[in-house]
């Protein structure tokens, strides 16, 4: 590779070239580029993200980390919607993070709220305590009671009602 302006997107389609059509394992390809496994590896990984990313590393509106990190949303609707922020905004891979970070924290909770994981609750909400209904013994959420309003006595007949009753 001559050109000093070569895109990592142009890059990516050489060392791929050289998989395919040459058969060189991805140490040899690091060998006579100079460059590590882990780098060539990257640069193939460019390749197999959705056409927008690529398109918009290729004409260096964004760096490629901020590609891959966008990556990690998997969903092409939520990668789009990021990858305009990132474009227009020129966002750098630091603030592209916390945005990725922000929507997967967001599914996770979703996710464990609509399974029933009991997990949904914000660490701001106070989780719902529970005690034993008087009549039944059921558990009962606090506040969802109903009050009844007796005196002592009768409260006491009641007590007797309930333990007598089959």
């Amino acid at each position: 590779m001559d050109r000093d302006d070569i895109s990592p997107i142009e890059e990516a389609a050489v060392y791929k070239d050289l998989v395919e059509t040459h058969k060189l394992s991805l140490d040899k390809i690091a060998g006579m580029m100079g460059k590590s496994k882990g780098v060539i590896r990257r640069r193939l990984d460019l390749l197999r993200m959705p056409a927008s990313v690529q398109m918009a590393i290729h004409k260096k509106q964004i760096p490629y980390s901020v590609g891959e990190v966008l990556w990690q949303l998997q969903d092409e609707g939520d990668i789009e919607y990021y990858l305009n922020f990132a474009i227009d905004n020129g966002a750098s891979r630091t603030v592209v993070e916390r945005w990725v970070k922000e929507e997967l924290d967001k599914r996770r909770r979703k996710n464990s709220t609509s399974e029933g994981g009991g997990g949904g609750f914000s660490p701001m909400e106070v989780p719902p305590q529970y005690v034993a209904c008087d009549v039944c013994r059921n558990a009962m959420e606090i506040g969802k009671e109903t009050v009844l309003r007796v005196c002592p006595n009768c409260t006491g007949t009641i007590k007797k009602a309930l333990e007598t009753a089959p």
